[in-house]
Parts: structure tokens; C-alpha cells; sequence
């Protein structure tokens, strides 16, 4: 049971940085798109906001596979 729980900690802490990081720079840079009327400027910022939401996608995916690799792991252990 302890080692069960350290393991879902493990997944929640990994889950609440990885996730947190290209969230934060996707809300920053909507920020600035507001701000800003410059066309060039918004220009630079599309391709920023687009990179930082793939790398969300692809964090959440590892999130999720590692997380399902674990449940399936404990599942094992307690037959």
C-alpha cells in the first residue's frame, strides 16, 4: 500500500510540473496577443503559442502513458 501511494505521488507531482510549464507559456503569451496590435509582433507570437500547446500535447501524452504503465504495474502486483 505505501508503495502504491509513493507512486501515485510521483505520477501527481510529475504530472502538476511537466504540465504546468508550457501552460504557463501559452497563458503569457495570450497575454501579450491581447496587448499587442503590431502585426509582426502577433506574427511571432502565433508560432510560439502553437510550439508551447504541442509540447502540452506531447507531456500530457508521456503523462498518460507513464501514469497507465504504473496502474498496470500495481495492478500486476496485487494478483
Amino acid at each position: 500500500m505505501v508503495e502504491k501511494n509513493e507512486k501515485l505521488l510521483r505520477i501527481s507531482a510529475l504530472n502538476a510540473h511537466n504540465v504546468r510549464e508550457p501552460l504557463s507559456r501559452i497563458q503569457g503569451i495570450v497575454q501579450l496577443y491581447e496587448v499587442f496590435d503590431d502585426k509582426a509582433c502577433r506574427e511571432e507570437l502565433l508560432p510560439k503559442l502553437k510550439q508551447s500547446s504541442e509540447e502540452m500535447d506531447q507531456v500530457l501524452q508521456e503523462v498518460i502513458k507513464m501514469a497507465t504503465t504504473e496502474l498496470n504495474q500495481l495492478k500486476a502486483t496485487e494478483l
